[in-house]
């Protein structure tokens, strides 16, 4: 019921301007819509941190202290491939974020996710520092060959239906957002 209580506003406010906007576009065509300080237009948000999420949050920081510094609530539309894959639309090329490693992201699936819908995609730990020794270098030039990146037997993709949640640490794990296939979207 939380989730859905959740996901009620933010489809009412992902359709209005006054409470989200495009946040990543080309040639005004929308390919990124994020809600307006969603932790305050959606406060159901806090709920999310109950007693075992928090259990889960201690005991990855040793010191059992953490903090919430950021909510994003967003929708990913398709990018056509005639679009230019350099310009970075949304994280769809593999990277690592650049925040402190300290830091970690919860994912909460507002939409059924399938390979579909764009799925999130992860490197497991230990294949991404092999790849960074092979060589990988950035989103615009990875500097070795795509196929090393797509290895199935390496790769994660999350699917999951409607308040299917996940931690990642987005700053140590090469990812990418899945790019949702015409006419879907992911939230």
């Amino acid at each position: 019921t939380l989730i859905e209580k959740i996901k009620t506003k933010y489809l009412k406010m992902m359709k209005d301007d006054e409470h989200s906007f495009i946040s990543e576009q080309v040639d005004g065509k929308p390919f990124i819509r994020t809600i307006y300080q969603a932790s305050k237009n959606i406060p159901e948000i806090a709920e999310l941190f109950n007693e075992k999420i928090t259990h889960l949050l201690k005991n990855y920081y040793s010191s059992g202290n953490f903090s919430i510094l950021h909510v994003d609530c967003r929708r990913h539309y398709h990018v056509p491939s005639e679009i230019d894959p350099t310009l970075e639309l949304f994280g769809v090329r593999w990277h690592c974020d650049k925040r402190p490693t300290d830091q970690i992201k919860l994912f909460v699936y507002l939409s059924d996710v399938t390979e579909d819908d764009g799925p999130f995609h992860a490197i497991p730990l230990n294949r991404t520092r092999d790849l960074m020794k092979m060589g990988f270098d950035s989103p615009m030039d990875y500097k070795i060959d795509e196929k090393f990146l797509e290895d199935p037997s390496q790769l994660v993709k999350v699917t999951g239906t409607t308040g299917t949640a996940f931690f990642g640490n987005a700053n140590l794990l090469l990812h990418k957002a899945g790019n949702p296939a015409k006419d879907h979207t992911r939230d």
